[in-house]
């Protein structure tokens, strides 16, 4: 069974991180949607999105 928010995001119209946030060091960088926007790639292309 797949949740209502499962199949949003499988459907492309949420992204997993607008839904649970990430807070974490990865390589001594640390990923905090907290601050309100991420940087994400589609294909070969970075974009930041705010959130």
């Amino acid at each position: 069974m797949i949740t209502k928010n499962g199949k949003r995001a499988l459907d492309e119209k949420v992204n997993v991180i607008e839904l649970n946030g990430i807070d974490d060091w990865i390589g001594g960088v640390h990923l905090d949607s907290s601050t309100g926007s991420v940087w994400l790639r589609k294909d070969e292309t970075l974009f930041s999105q705010k959130l």
